[in-house]
């Protein structure tokens, strides 16, 4: 990969928004997308509305994406591994007024994973705690989950809706290699009644597979599609160089593979096809905000009527 003018990328990103007269621009030109876009969206532009659980002290997944800022699990290196913050739940339940919009499920690596083995019971603490606080305001929080999907089996998935309550459901088609069972399960959480949500990242590669998913999204009645620049970190930079030597790298903040227009690409093509999922382009700006200002942000009513109905 080649380090070019972070001004290069964003002068063409620009040129390339401009000629869709479709796009819908919000929070001051960081939320750009077609369709409205998923209320678990919302973290990214304000922290208060959100709390997001972890669990794990070890790396739980199976995937080798080359993607991955984490790296794979299986390469021999050490990250700092996200820490069980139940207690931090806890302690945020106390406080009378404390009322999150959006509650986010996460481990270290695959999350499925972390709930078969052995994370149950602090799932069940967090969704209890969850409950409590539900009646206290007598109102709805809204709870996403992030999986590859392998595991989202019609059992699981029951445990996710009936002890969890889990509304969202990400799931990350390419850790799969865009698995015929993942596609399944995804049918299976639709007709449950989640929100099916898939978040990809916006890696050149896959570009025929990505543009192979979208009809199959339209039919099983996805409801978003979240597509996300690929940022580079140590942990991965040398696998993106090996799979994509020509591709262009910038720094906006962090490091980012730029997509070459990939999302955009995919953005016309749901309008030519009238498809009825959103799209979001989750770009180095978007994440730039995100890391920037979420400590302040934006409350959620400063989006207007960006977000779709659960």
């Amino acid at each position: 990969m080649r380090l070019v003018d972070f001004r290069d990328i964003v002068f063409e990103r620009a040129k390339r928004q401009s000629r869709i007269k479709e796009l819908e621009v919000h929070a001051h030109g960081h939320c750009i997308h077609v369709g409205k876009i998923s209320f678990g969206c919302g973290w990214c532009f304000s922290k208060k509305a959100m709390f997001q659980l972890s669990v794990g002290t070890q790396c739980t997944c199976r995937d080798n994406c080359p993607s991955c800022f984490f790296g794979s699990c299986s390469d021999g290196h050490t990250i700092q591994p996200y820490r069980d913050n139940l207690a931090e739940l806890f302690e945020s339940a106390l406080q009378f007024d404390w009322k999150p919009e959006i509650f986010s499920y996460n481990s270290w690596g695959e999350t499925l994973l972390a709930l078969a083995g052995g994370s149950r019971e602090v799932f069940l603490r967090a969704a209890s705690i969850l409950q409590r606080v539900e009646e206290r305001h007598a109102y709805k929080i809204y709870k996403k989950l992030y999986t590859n999907g392998l595991l989202a089996t019609e059992n699981t998935l029951a445990f996710l809706k009936n002890d969890l309550d889990i509304t969202e459901i990400r799931f990350h088609l390419s850790a799969s290699l865009f698995s015929e069972a993942v596609y399944r399960h995804m049918e299976t959480a639709k007709a449950m009644g989640f929100v099916v949500v898939v978040e990809e990242p916006s890696l050149p590669g896959h570009r025929d597979q990505l543009f192979a998913m979208l009809p199959r999204l339209e039919a099983i009645g996805a409801k978003h599609l979240d597509m996300c620049e690929v940022e580079i970190t140590e942990n991965n930079i040398q696998r993106l160089h090996a799979l994509l030597p020509d591709g262009r790298m910038y720094k906006n903040m962090a490091y980012h593979l730029y997509d070459e227009g990939l999302v955009y690409d995919l953005i016309e093509e749901v309008i030519r096809r009238n498809y009825t999922f959103s799209v979001i382009d989750c770009n180095s700006d978007r994440e730039r905000f995100a890391r920037s200002q979420r400590d302040e942000g934006l409350s959620l009513e400063d989006l207007g009527d960006v977000f779709a109905a659960p």
